[in-house]
């Protein structure tokens, strides 16, 4: 058998006979071992000669099958001969979802029939950028993966290196070049604020913005999607819709749900970074005669995540304030208040430094709940029950053994679960 030729099959290997009508296979595989064209001869002869047959002809014994082809040298092909890894944060991943590298798998393509023999894979920078497999081998046309690897670190700033594929190709195909692109991003710290405190007559929409700032960059850029409760007495406020255009959330898709009156849960999400501006979001209120005359617009548990990262962006919270403006004379009636669900009617003092006291709506007699206090990282540190009839209950909770710092109390039913912020002061 010639070099770079194999059997998996020779005609009748069972050393048996081919009757009349019958089939036979044979199977070989070819791996050439050198460029160009190639040509094998494989014969098939039968015994014809060693029987007692006349008026047979010499072509009557043998049968010559020509294999002509050519072997076509290695060569790579890339989907792409550029990779931009993005963003990737470096140092203080402060909820542990923010690694301080990132991957990225590149195909490789040998078009050839020839096997291909990756040799190195040379960095110019070895420092920020890696790479999985230095050598490797492909068959032909086959493929692989080599896996990319970005190393965060300080400085801040734009990172590149050329990574250079040496094979077996002849020259000059022989050394292939991939561009690779990343940023050193630091730690994202932004404050996440309502725009003012706001005043309106009831009867009247307003926008609320919410905010991301920061004083040396837009971090808005640094996130693709974002989620974030909103939490406003429903006796004043009602929720009318958003506006997005001139926005960080421009063009991405933007979900805004009120699963229990005075809370919203928003969610933006997109394939792209958000924009660059400090308003995330416009958010549209309408205001009535309620039972107060003023209300807290809190905001709690938000996320900000890129591809890489969960939480790309870390928030120092500053709640805003609404105010009924010259309520006198006015007729319009207040938004119906729905007693049949679980509600907080009033909430303070916030901040405090011991206790708070809350007037909660049961819709039931003999009514009971559960109180929560939960930390910024979403540990529960208090628990404790309550029960009440039906109507207005008044509570005192005593926080003095919390030390100072931002909270969460939550009042949770079977039905439904409620959340207001607190802040503790020494």
């Amino acid at each position: 058998t010639p070099s770079g030729f194999s059997f998996v099959r020779r005609f009748l290997s069972n050393k048996g006979h081919l009757l009349e009508g019958a089939t036979d296979i044979v199977s070989m595989i070819i791996k050439p071992t050198s460029r160009g064209d190639f040509a094998v001869k494989y014969v098939i002869e039968n015994d014809i000669m060693n029987r007692k047959f006349s008026g047979y002809q010499s072509d009557d014994t043998k049968k010559v099958i020509y294999l002509i082809g050519r072997a076509v040298e290695p060569e790579i092909k890339l989907t792409s001969s550029e990779i931009d890894f993005g963003n990737v944060i470096y140092s203080g991943d402060l909820y542990g979802d923010c690694p301080s590298h990132k991957d990225t798998l590149v195909q490789i393509f040998n078009v050839g029939n020839l096997p291909l023999n990756i040799k190195d894979i040379l960095l110019d920078d070895d420092s920020r950028f890696s790479v999985s497999d230095r050598e490797a081998s492909i068959d032909g046309n086959s493929e692989k993966l080599i896996k990319f690897t970005y190393h965060s670190s300080y400085p801040a700033g734009n990172y590149s290196t050329i990574a250079k594929i040496i094979s077996n190709s002849t020259s000059p195909k022989d050394t292939l070049r991939i561009t690779l692109r990343a940023a050193s991003v630091p730690p994202i710290l932004a404050n996440l604020s309502i725009g003012k405190n706001f005043k309106a007559k009831p009867g009247t929409s307003f926008y609320v913005p919410i905010l991301l700032t920061n004083e040396s960059y837009k971090p808005a850029i640094y996130s693709k999607y974002y989620e974030l409760d909103i939490n406003y007495n429903p006796t004043i406020l009602k929720f009318e819709g958003r506006e997005t255009i001139g926005t960080a959330s421009e063009g991405s898709l933007s979900e805004i749900s009120e699963q229990v009156r005075g809370s919203l849960a928003i969610k933006t999400f997109g394939n792209d970074f958000l924009l660059p501006s400090d308003t995330l979001i416009l958010l549209r209120f309408k205001a009535f005669l309620g039972d107060n005359i003023a209300t807290e617009i809190a905001m709690s548990n938000p996320i900000f995540g890129s591809g890489n990262c969960k939480r790309a962006v870390d928030t120092r919270i500053e709640n805003g304030k609404f105010t009924l403006d010259s309520v006198c004379g006015l007729s319009l009636k207040a938004q119906p208040i729905d007693y049949s669900k679980v509600f907080i009617s009033s909430f303070g003092p916030n901040p405090t430094n011991d206790n708070v006291h809350l007037s909660i709506n049961f819709p039931s007699d003999d009514f009971q709940a559960i109180m929560e206090i939960y930390n910024l990282y979403g540990i529960a540190l208090k628990r404790q029950k309550i029960r009440g009839q039906k109507g207005i209950n008044h509570f005192q909770f005593d926080l003095s053994d919390l030390i100072q710092g931002a909270y969460f109390i939550s009042i949770v039913s079977e039905s439904s679960k409620i959340t207001q912020p607190i802040i503790i002061e020494k």
